[in-house]
Parts: C-alpha cells; structure tokens; sequence
C-alpha cells in the first residue's frame, strides 16, 4: 500500500485500497464477517479532511467469486458520473449502477438526464436503479401510503423509460424491516 498522501483535483479519481484490519472506525465484530461499514478520512487540499462513507460491505465465498468482487454505485443523478466517473470505468471496463434521484434528472448541468440514464444503459451496460423521487429522506420517515406510492412511482419510472433493474438503494442507507418488506414487494 502506498504511504506517500497523493493529492487529487476535483474530477479526478485514484485508487484506494482500504484495509478492513484497520480502518478508522467500523461499526460490526469479527475478522471481517460481520463488518457492516467502514469509514476512513481522506485528506483534502490543505490537510482538511472529508470523511467517506462506504455504504456496504458485503464478503462472498472465494468459490463464488475468485478475484473478488465490487460494486460501484453513484446515486443522486450527480453528473460527474458522466463527466468524471465514465472515462475511468470504461478504460478498466468497469460497469456500474447508477440509483438517481428522479426528480433532479435534467434540473440543470449539475444532474444526468434522462437521455444519459439510457445511454448508461444501452451504450455502456450499466444498471439504472430505483433509490428517491422528490425527496432524499428515509423511507422510514414516511406513512405506509407514501411509501406505496413512492416504490409504486419509482417502479413505474423504470418500467416505462425501459430500465431493466430491480433494484434499489435506500436514500442514507437507511431503511427498516417494515420499509424492506414493502420494497420488496416492487424490487429485489
């Protein structure tokens, strides 16, 4: 593992390899097995430091997967999917799963569009997800009929723009058994 800091502009990616023996802080026990997350602090320009989260680690059996495996996720509609992200996966011909924020698809240059999701899609491989609608909050938060109808609204936004996921990503990560059960009424 590298041990000389590297400095990264905005826009730019670089890899990083984060150890599960000592990261900075891990909420599970055991060698690995039960680790739930894993946080570690990435220094910015001018030693500030932004925390980042990684949302989900999860270890398969070594049969299953030999090389191991990962995902990469980008949620939120954010554009530097496009601009950033996309040139870096293609040249290691990486996919990824895109879980936006439907209403901000097209608010202005800082989200993808529509027509980006399906280029995502149909051109690159990528899976398009369900995750939120017109609000970035729990789930949890919400009355059993504001659920419904927002998995209801997020699957049909899927059917009918002719995305073929059954996925979704919870906004915070956060969601609760009652909120898993009603989802998984509508995705896997």
């Amino acid at each position: 593992m590298d041990s000389v800091p590297k400095q990264v502009g905005a826009d730019q990616w670089t890899v990083l390899q984060v150890s599960l023996d000592n990261p900075s802080s891990v909420v599970g026990t055991g060698a690995g097995s039960a680790v739930q997350t894993a946080r570690v602090a990435i220094a910015g320009v001018g030693g500030q430091t932004t925390p980042t989260k990684f949302g989900e680690v999860s270890f398969f059996a070594r049969q299953k997967y030999p090389k191991g495996c990962i995902a990469f996720t980008f949620d939120d509609s954010w554009a530097t999917t496009k601009t950033a992200a996309l040139a870096t996966m293609n040249q290691y011909r990486f996919r990824g799963t895109i879980f936006p924020w439907i209403s901000l698809l097209g608010a202005n240059a800082s989200y993808l569009t529509l027509a980006d999701l399906r280029t995502f899609q149909d051109l690159h491989g990528w899976e398009i997800g369900a995750h939120c609608t017109t609000e970035h909050v729990s789930f949890s938060t919400y009355g059993s009929e504001t659920l419904e109808a927002t998995l209801q609204y997020m699957k049909r936004f899927l059917v009918t723009d002719g995305f073929r996921s059954e996925c979704i990503a919870y906004p915070g990560s956060n969601s609760s058994p009652a909120v898993r059960y009603a989802a998984a009424q509508y995705f896997r």
